[in-house]
């Protein structure tokens, strides 16, 4: 037997009686470790490292798939998911388990994981799929070698795996005629799934159902055998099952919890709804669902659509109005310079302290031996801020450097700015930093109750929004059909490919040049000019161009921290963010929780709306009241509804921060709203088109919030193409697999471009002729990716009557150009177009008046 000499203790035993004795011997110190894919998720969510690993991949008797005598099939324990998918026998016996194990991890997982890491835990994504076989698991125990049922062993015990070590797999002879399995997730990669679920059913020869094993599990959900609804199918013949009850039994058993992003009745009607597909098809999801089983509508809507035209956007079919973005190529070629690309030979490296908890108190902050450590040049904390101390586009509650509290734990306590990375996460370390805990608020419910800590002073309620038009409670009471539900959208991170980071550097006059991707550079100034105090006009920004952005870079990030730090050292300092300090300190998308009731006549005419929406704004205001307030505009979607009463609120929490992200609040409200427009349709009898075609708000109407609307909105011409689409024609229905579902839906969204009534919205540009003949188009607007550099070569272009590649964009500089506001809610389409339609015709006479001379 070898031991590694590192900690945590590696050991590797030769055979399974070496393994037992070792298992025995550290109890719960140590952890048995074959392919090291759930130990990453226990990691991931908190677990401690395990003192001593016991590595069983050294024992060749765990591997392999091989028919024992009886005929029934024996899986090694140690046998990795990817070699199952690929082993012939499987293939030829049970394609239901080889299906399984491919849909539940990506190639590299499967390359690691083991069937036995997957049963061990007792949670993991395959279990439901082996208790539909009835599957045995052979032990090591004192006794020795034992058999047990799978579903006996996980049902005798929280913990069945302690004390154990399991050797193999064991499928019977006797398999199934009909099998079914379903994983329902996000992805198909190392994410837990949200429910798994799998069926089989023994048929003798004239059809009876004699034996049927239905389970789920996966994820948050428990691995279970649901025996009564097997019991409801036992000597039943398929066409004579009574799908309905069969489903309300599976329902009735599941034990099944909810989490922030699925409820518990999710989880349930997706996991029964997948084994009814998987044995019954199409017969039984018309049963449980009411409809005939031609499932839909058998042709296009009825609606008839107004005349609309098509353009193909292709190189092909644009000819010579086909362009090239002008940063393409080296985007393409990877050969693209972003600002956190850029290092000179005396730049330092610059690293952030951040909170060691959500919400505590400071007691005290210790720099002094980081102070201290060869190789740094400048550690700042909140005693370096010289003005003040917070920055928020809206409210400036957002501390640059955190002095006496921290509120969630992407919160800045100091930075250090020092010679190498080493250096700096060395300094990082020796930073002593004294808290007092204090009560973690959560969720955006529990922070609205009586008793709940603040994580503010004043309270958690951040904003209260609503607005009443109409006679609501009267239109509900004579309404035909009303339908009322609660719709949550989750938190979500943009995930840009270049993450938060650039460089700052002092200028020999005094100033400081800040390059940093964001989305406002002379907003961004302003905010830096209070926190340094200085004059807006030493401060220069460059803010482009962006590796993405779309409302994640639009509140300062490192700015302020990198601005501290050059002008204490009196070096440029560059500092990026990795992937897990971005997804812990960015702007996220708000998680809301909306409650929404919605009715209609007897017509399918809309009658009435209210709403409810209550939003997490984690722990700083940012944008996220009006992210908000732009929901509630948006809660009678695309429709005409003369009856609305809307009320939003947003609560401070210690989560991440909520602001802006592309949709700004629209998405998710219309997301509430299609669902329920889908919902009323039906119940109407109307088909989706001509029920939205019916109630479709018109151009001249007057908005939500008072407003007309824009005669742009062509929203029955949008329905029309929908209406056309050949998609309302093609085969619909369960799979000839059972395993899919196919089916066409539609939903309308609409969003407006500007600022909204949140706050003013102006823009300004500068063109000119440059000395070396070019037209200088110069915009306080940033790259982000949307392609803002092609969009002012062709609007500047069309009005000079020139070829786009005499005009140079420049933007993204307060050195080079004027504040064109912020690039955000789609707004510099606009503000280009309008600025070259009103500049342009001004330079072309005077560049034709001096042609002329």
């Amino acid at each position: 037997m070898k031991k590694s000499l590192v900690a945590p203790q590696i050991w590797h035993p030769e055979d399974l009686s070496e393994a037992w004795s070792l298992l025995r011997r550290f109890g719960k110190a140590a952890r048995i470790l074959a392919g090291g894919t759930a130990a990453q998720l226990d990691w991931a969510a908190g677990a401690p490292v395990p003192e001593h690993w016991i590595d069983l991949n050294g024992l060749d008797a765990l591997r392999g798939v091989s028919e024992l005598a009886d005929g029934s099939i024996r899986i090694g324990a140690l046998t990795s998911l990817s070699a199952l998918r690929h082993d012939a026998l499987i293939g030829e016996k049970l394609p239901m388990l080889r299906e399984a194990v491919g849909r539940v991890g990506s190639a590299g997982i499967r390359n690691l994981a083991t069937l036995g890491g997957n049963v061990a835990g007792g949670t993991g994504c395959i279990i439901p799929a082996l208790l539909a076989f009835d599957a045995e698991v052979e032990l090591f125990t004192a006794k020795g070698l034992v058999r047990r049922n799978l579903w006996t062993l996980l049902s005798s015990s929280l913990t069945p795996m302690d004390g154990v070590m399991l050797v193999s797999i064991i499928l019977p002879a006797n398999l199934p005629t009909k099998t079914c399995f379903e994983k329902t997730g996000l992805r198909r990669a190392f994410t837990p799934s949200v429910v798994n679920a799998a069926g089989a059913v023994w048929l003798d020869s004239a059809g009876n159902v004699v034996k049927a094993r239905l389970a789920i599990g996966g994820g948050i959900t428990p691995p279970q055998r649901l025996t009564g609804a097997e019991r409801r199918l036992s000597g039943m013949m398929p066409p004579s099952i009574d799908w309905v009850a069969f489903k309300r039994d599976m329902l009735d058993e599941m034990r099944v919890p909810s989490d922030a992003f699925r409820s518990a009745e999710y989880r349930r009607n997706v996991a029964a709804n997948a084994i009814l597909a998987g044995l019954g098809g199409s017969v039984a999801l018309d049963a449980v669902s009411g409809k005939a089983s031609s499932r839909g509508y058998s042709s296009m809507p009825a609606f008839v659509p107004v005349p609309y035209s098509e353009a193909e956007v292709s190189r092909t079919a644009m000819g010579e109005r086909w362009r090239m973005r002008p940063d393409v190529t080296a985007k393409v070629e990877g050969s693209f310079t972003y600002l956190t690309d850029i290092r000179e030979p005396d730049m330092l490296v610059g690293r952030v302290l951040r909170a060691r908890y959500p919400h505590a108190r400071i007691l005290g902050i210790d720099t002094s031996e980081a102070e201290a450590l060869p190789g740094v040049h400048a550690v700042v904390t909140h005693r370096d801020v010289k003005g003040l101390n917070g920055y928020g586009i809206v409210i400036p509650d957002q501390p640059a450097f955190c002095a006496d509290k921290v509120r969630y734990v992407g919160d800045v306590i100091a930075a250090v700015a020092a010679e190498s990375d080493e250096i700096a996460e060395r300094a990082l370390s020796l930073i002593r930093v004294d808290y007092e805990v204090l009560p973690v608020v959560a969720d955006a419910e529990l922070a609205l109750a009586p008793d709940a800590p603040f994580v503010h002073e004043g309270g958690n309620l951040l904003a209260d929004l609503g607005l009443e038009r109409g006679k609501v409670d009267e239109a509900f009471a004579r309404a035909a059909h009303i339908v009322e539900d609660v719709y949550v959208t989750p938190r979500q991170m943009h995930a840009f490919m270049e993450t938060e980071g650039g460089y700052a550097e002092p200028m020999a006059d005094g100033g400081l040049m800040v390059c940093v991707a964001g989305q406002h550079g002379y907003r961004d100034r302003t905010q830096l000019a209070r926190i340094l105090d200085m004059d807006e006009e030493r401060i220069r920004i460059v803010s482009s161009p962006s590796g993405g952005a779309f409302g994640g870079k639009d509140e300062l990030t490192v700015q302020p921290a990198l601005a501290l730090l050059a002008l204490k050292a009196g070096r440029p300092v560059r500092m990026q963010l990795d992937r897990g300090e971005s997804v812990l300190a960015g702007t996220k998308r708000q998680p809301m929780r909306i409650r929404m009731r919605t009715a209609c006549d007897a017509e399918g005419y809309l009658l009435a709306q209210e709403v409810d929406a209550l939003a997490d704004g984690g722990a700083y205001a940012s944008l996220g009241a009006s992210v908000v307030e732009t929901a509630l505009e948006h809660v009678t979607g695309a429709y005409r509804i003369p009856n609305v009463r809307s009320r939003g609120r947003l609560a401070y929490t210690n989560n991440g921060f909520g602001g802006a992200f592309r949709g700004f609040g629209c998405n998710e409200m219309l997301f509430a709203v299609e669902s329920q427009i889908g919902r009323l349709a039906e119940m109407a009898g109307l088909d989706p088109v001509t029920f939205r075609a019916r109630n479709l708000r018109q151009p001249g109407d007057i908005g939500y919030l008072g407003q007309v609307v824009a005669p742009s909105d062509r929203g029955r011409e949008t329905l029309a193409a929908a209406a056309s689409s050949d998609l309302w024609t093609r085969a619909r229905g369960v799979s000839a697999d059972g395993r899919t579902v196919i089916g066409v839906g539609l939903a309308v969204a609409l969003q407006g471009s500007g600022l909204g009534s949140a706050i003013g919205d102006s823009g300004a540009a500068r063109l000119s002729l440059a000395a070396d003949g070019k037209i200088e188009a110069a915009f306080g607007a940033e790259e982000i990716g949307q392609g803002i550099l092609a969009l002012i070569q062709e609007s500047v272009a069309r009005v000079l009557g020139c070829e786009r590649d005499d005009v140079r964009p420049v933007v993204g500089d307060t050195a080079r150009t004027v504040d064109s506001g912020s690039t955000t809610a789609s707004r510099m389409t606009y503000v280009v177009w309008r600025a070259a339609s009103e500049t342009g015709p001004e330079l072309r006479a005077k560049l034709l008046a001096a042609a002329a001379k």
